[in-house]
């Protein structure tokens, strides 16, 4: 029974990995600004790309007022929805980003 166990996980991982590996495909595809739906606790949000995080299994994206946040990549919706898409930013970001002292921009 351990070995039906074991190859159950054995099984179950490769199928994780290789959803993985598809998510990440479609996303590294996509350019920079992208508008893409992420699943979050309040809802679907359709948000603007700002860029795939390899390293994390990420993808950063504009939230409200010119904040960036990071999303994993299982937040992120392909295709239809039940329910509303709201959308980010609803708010922009204050005054313009040009002379505006941000580390965060780079």
């Amino acid at each position: 029974m351990i070995n039906g166990q074991f190859l159950l996980q054995a099984v179950a991982a490769e199928k994780k990995a290789t959803k993985q590996e598809r998510i990440k495909k479609e996303l590294m595809a996509l350019p920079s600004m992208s508008r893409i739906k992420i699943r979050v606790s309040a809802g679907v949000f359709e948000v603007s790309l700002v860029r795939v995080v390899e390293d994390s299994g990420s993808v950063e994206v504009l939230w409200d007022r010119g904040l960036k946040k990071e999303f994993k990549w299982g937040s992120v919706v392909f295709g239809s929805t039940d329910g509303p898409v709201h959308q980010k930013p609803s708010e922009p970001a204050p005054g313009p980003l040009i002379g505006r002292e941000n580390p965060t921009l780079s």
